[in-house]
C-alpha cells in the first residue's frame, strides 16, 4: 500500500479509494480474491459480493479481461460513528468493457459504464478497512 493511502486523512481516504480500486482489479484479473479480503470489513456486503464474483469465476475456470476501474469526481468526507471517525469517499466509478471467458468457450460481458458509488472506510493500524461498498 502506498504511503499516502496510509495516512488517516481525507486525502489518504482518497489515495486509499484509488489503491483499493486497483487492488480490486488486479483480484479480478487474476482469480484471486485474496488481496480484497485483505482490504475489507468481514461484514461489507458489497465487498462480500465482488469477492464472490471471483471465486466463482476461478471456480469455473473462467479469465477476465479489459478489467480497469477509474475513479473521478471524488470527494470525502469524515464523520463520526459511535464516536469512531470513519471517512465517506464518494466517486463515479468508470469500467471498461469486461469479458469473463469460460473454457466451455461461453462469456460474460460487461459494457462501459459509469456508477455514482462510495466506500465507508474505518482506519485502522497501517492504514484503512472498508466497511462499506456501494453503488449511490
Amino acid at each position: 500500500m502506498p504511503e499516502a493511502a496510509k495516512a488517516h486523512t481525507k486525502a489518504g481516504a482518497k489515495a486509499f479509494a484509488v489503491y483499493f480500486w486497483s487492488v480490486a482489479d488486479y483480484a479480478t484479473r487474476n482469480n484471486d480474491s485474496q488481496p480484497v479480503r485483505a482490504l475489507v470489513r468481514t461484514d461489507c456486503a458489497g465487498c462480500t459480493a465482488a469477492e464472490k464474483f471471483i471465486d466463482e469465476t476461478k471456480s469455473r475456470g473462467g479469465s477476465a479481461g479489459g478489467v480497469r476501474n477509474r475513479l473521478a469526481k471524488i470527494s470525502v468526507s469524515r464523520r463520526e460513528y459511535n464516536g469512531a471517525p470513519l471517512y465517506d469517499v464518494q466517486f463515479e466509478l468508470t469500467n471498461d468493457p469486461e469479458t469473463i471467458t469460460y473454457p466451455d468457450g461461453s462469456r460474460k460481458q460487461f459494457p462501459t459504464g459509469t456508477t455514482p458509488a462510495h466506500l465507508l472506510l474505518e482506519p485502522v493500524a497501517g492504514g484503512w478497512l472498508v466497511a462499506t461498498l456501494e453503488s449511490l
